[in-house]
């Protein structure tokens, strides 16, 4: 994977997600702290397709960031 060809949006998630990892300690970025990072952003294409799936996103959220504690 080349850094230098991701999206603005891609490198912001990462960015999110190193310091959630880093926020709990952690010495590595988990899956977990990605779908924070990715939840957190109302405008991204996977709360639209939870919303168009009629899933519960706040629902979704809030599990997420449970686990991520």
């Amino acid at each position: 994977m080349d850094p230098n060809k991701w999206t603005d949006a891609t490198v912001q998630m990462f960015k999110e997600s190193q310091e959630k990892a880093f926020e709990r300690k952690n010495a590595y970025i988990m899956p977990i702290h990605m779908m924070n990072a990715i939840v957190e952003e109302e405008s991204n294409i996977i709360i639209r397709i939870v919303e168009m799936m009629g899933g519960d996103v706040s629902k979704m959220k809030k599990e997420i960031q449970e686990r991520n504690e």
